[in-house]
């Protein structure tokens, strides 16, 4: 009996608890792929996110603009300017670009 646990710990003791080389690769390779998958996903809708974000300000700043010249010329902007040009001065005068 002695003899049959001598042998039984020597073969726990050659059984190394680990990952091999192959298993490690073919993990690394899946994450290699799921990560390929997601990640242009992920920066396309960060940039979408950031051309919305800067549309939603210069709406706004467009927006501010407008009121403030219709506010200037006593509520309307009807008659107010004789062509186009004098609009788009009055108006880059109220964005302060």
């Amino acid at each position: 009996m002695l003899n049959s646990l001598k042998f039984s710990s020597k073969t726990n003791s050659r059984n190394k608890k680990g990952f091999t080389l192959a298993e490690i690769l073919i993990t690394l390779t899946v994450i290699g792929v799921v990560a390929a998958l997601t990640i242009p996903n992920l920066l396309q809708n960060t940039n979408q996110a950031e051309l919305k974000a800067a549309w939603k300000k210069t709406f706004a700043d467009v927006s501010q603009a407008v009121t403030l010249l219709v506010n200037d010329n006593g509520g309307t902007l009807a008659g107010a300017y004789t062509d186009a040009n004098a609009f788009a001065n009055a108006l880059s005068n109220k964005l302060m670009i």
